[in-house]
C-alpha cells in the first residue's frame, strides 16, 4: 500500500511537469540502446542469488548478474508484450524482455515514468504470440528536453524511487524471516508459549 501511495506520487509529480511542455523529440534508438536480455532456462534457476526478471517481473534467483543499476525492460513475448518494468539492482534478465540502456542515465527517473505512463502495447505484433522487437520500437518517438529543464524533477523521482526500493527490500526481509519461522512454529520446533506478549 505504501508503494502504491509512492508510485502515484511519481507519477503525479511526473504528469504536472511534463505536460504542456514543448520538449524536443527524438527516436527511441537516438536515446538508448537497446537489447535483448539473455536465455536462462529455469532449471538453471538457483535457490539463493540475484533477482530474475522474466517478461513479467521476478521469476527467481540466479547466481550472476547483469546490471549494477536497476533497468527498464519492455516486456516483449507473449500477453505481456509492451508492459515497462523496472529491475533491482543487481538483477539478471531473461531474453522475455528487452532492456532500454540510456545513453545519459540522469534522465532514467524521466524516461521511467514516461514509459509507465505510456507503454508499448500497441507495438506489439502477431496475435497467437504477440511480441515485440528492437526493429518494433526503435522508432517510438521520445521526449529529449535539455538535463537541466529536468534537473529537479528527475532529483524528486529518485527521492520517492529509493524510499520505494527501501520498502521492497523491507518487505523481502520480512517474508524470509516469516518463511523461516512459520514452519518451526508449526512444527513445534520453535515453542512461544512461554512469551510474555
Amino acid at each position: 500500500m505504501l508503494n502504491k501511495n509512492l508510485e502515484e506520487q511519481a507519477a503525479t509529480l511526473f504528469s504536472e511537469n511534463y505536460f504542456n511542455r514543448n520538449y524536443n523529440v527524438s527516436k527511441l534508438e537516438d536515446i538508448a540502446t537497446i537489447k535483448y536480455g539473455k536465455e536462462l532456462p529455469t532449471k538453471k534457476l538457483t535457490p539463493k542469488g540475484f533477482p530474475v526478471f522474466g517478461g513479467n517481473g521476478v521469476i527467481g534467483k540466479y547466481i550472476h548478474f547483469m546490471y549494477d543499476e536497476p533497468q527498464i525492460l519492455v516486456s516483449c513475448r507473449g500477453a505481456a508484450s509492451g508492459n515497462i518494468i523496472e529491475t533491482y539492482p543487481n538483477s539478471f534478465i531473461t531474453n522475455n524482455s528487452l532492456v532500454l540502456e540510456w545513453n545519459d542515465y540522469r534522465y532514467y527517473e524521466f524516461y521511467k515514468q514516461f514509459l509507465f505512463a505510456n507503454p508499448l502495447h500497441t507495438y506489439a505484433t502477431g496475435s497467437a504470440q504477440p511480441q515485440i522487437t528492437i526493429d518494433n520500437i526503435k522508432n517510438v518517438p521520445f521526449p529529449c528536453p535539455k538535463y537541466d529543464e529536468i534537473r529537479e524533477l528527475c532529483s524528486q523521482l529518485k527521492s520517492i524511487s529509493a524510499l520505494h526500493f527501501e520498502n521492497i527490500v523491507e518487505s523481502n526481509k520480512l517474508s524470509m524471516l516469516r518463511d523461516t519461522l512459520l514452519p518451526k512454529l508449526i512444527s513445534g520446533e520453535l515453542d512461544v508459549s512461554n512469551l510474555d506478549i
